[in-house]
Order: structure tokens, then sequence, then C-alpha cells
């Protein structure tokens, strides 16, 4: 394991990280999620959208500026399931509520929503 560094690309037993350094290997793990680079590496299998799709929000300061929804969600969390759907809302120790919606849609639905996702994302 090499913390604080960007993996670039590997070949026979040596990895080549973003900063010029190198490391050897004896055990390659891709656990670098959807987007990996280093699947390709380990195997043929690529993703395939399932179908299911999970959007997260967060909320600061719940208690001030949603009184209503801290209520609701009390000081742990809250669960809504059904018909292949699921909201849940999640209490965080610094006052933030994250909820997290769940849902099944076409592959290209985040693009072809026409809601503006990126507007809400995280600076």
């Amino acid at each position: 394991m090499r913390w604080g560094c960007t993996f670039e690309f590997a070949d026979e037993g040596l990895l080549h990280f973003t900063d010029g350094s190198s490391a050897t290997y004896d055990l390659l793990v891709g656990a670098d999620g959807a987007g990996s680079r280093v699947r390709a590496l380990l195997t043929d299998g690529r993703p395939a959208h399932t179908g299911h799709n999970v959007v997260e929000l967060g909320i600061s300061d719940a208690d001030h500026t949603h009184p209503d929804l801290a209520a609701m969600v009390g000081r742990g969390n809250y669960w809504v399931l059904g018909n292949g759907q699921s909201l849940s809302a999640q209490r965080n120790g610094d006052g933030r509520i994250r909820i997290y919606l769940s849902f099944y849609t076409a592959e290209d639905w985040f693009t072809t929503s026409a809601i503006p996702l990126a507007f809400f994302q995280a600076s």
C-alpha cells in the first residue's frame, strides 16, 4: 500500500505513480472504483449498468436550516422503502443530515434527466 500517491500505470511487477516514483508489488488489488485503471491489468471484465442509481445529498446545520426535517430524522436515521425505490436520511455528528435517494433508471438518466446535478456537487 502506498499512501499519498496516485497510481498512473503498472508493468511487470512495478507500479508507477504520477509523482514519478515507483514501487514493486507482489499482489495487485484493484479497489479504485467503477472507473478503475487497475481493473484492466487484472481482468477483461468491465462494469455494467444494473439500472440502480443512488443520489446523495447533504444538509448542513439541519437543526437550524430545516428543523422539521431534523425532527423527522431525530438523532439516528430515517428510512422509506418500497417499489424499487428508497429514501434514507442519517444524522451525522457535525449536525449535517445525509440523504440518499435510490432508484432504477435507464443508463443515461443522469445525463438526460435535465436536473442540473453538477450545480449541487461540492467544490
